[in-house]
């Protein structure tokens, strides 16, 4: 009989590869990460299916390009309806768990996962549609037009800050609680 093995995917949201004490950085701090890479298997090179965080979210869980999934934009997210990795490890009798973020459109949803710890789902299941306003051209079309909210820059420190962070490490801190949880 096989032993059993144990698969940990991490994803580390908007994350530049050189911010990693692991990859040299002199003054970055990650320890934790560093210990999991020293132990694992890191990428030196990678690639997104889309610049864009639902789609690429979407490509990563199914395998397939966005636009052979139909998952092309950040309001049309994922749902489960196309099969994903994790659908395949469940059907095989593993546990899948997610803890944290994962973007997709819903919890109800069946995203492949025996469970889902801390899910972050996109608001109301409707992802970027809070980004498109209505507009009307010339010959009195109505359109759905995408846009991006932009601050000035004399904006960002008032925009920003710790609180952000705290609720970050918070829920960092609680996911690492929950994955050693039953460990020796």
């Amino acid at each position: 009989m096989v032993a059993a093995t144990n698969l940990i995917f991490f994803l580390s949201d908007n994350h530049t590869r050189d911010l990693l004490g692991a990859a040299g950085h002199s003054v970055v701090q990650t320890p934790t990460l560093d210990r999991i890479a020293a132990r694992g298997v890191r990428f030196a090179n990678a690639y997104a299916a889309s610049p864009l965080c639902c789609p690429s979210r979407a490509a990563l869980a199914c395998g397939r390009f966005p636009h052979q999934t139909g998952y092309w934009d950040n309001a049309i997210v994922y749902d489960g309806r196309v099969p994903s990795w994790m659908h395949r490890l469940r059907a095989q009798g593993h546990e899948v768990t997610s803890i944290g973020k994962l973007h997709f459109r819903a919890t109800d949803d069946d995203n492949g996962f025996t469970e889902e710890l801390l899910p972050m789902h996109i608001l109301d299941g409707k992802g970027g549609t809070h980004m498109l306003r209505e507009e009307t051209h010339q010959f009195g079309v109505v359109i759905k037009v995408g846009f991006h909210a932009v601050i000035p820059f004399s904006q960002m420190p008032d925009s920003t800050g710790p609180g952000l962070r705290v609720f970050a490490v918070t829920e960092d801190d609680r996911a690492l609680e929950i994955s050693r949880q039953g460990t020796d």
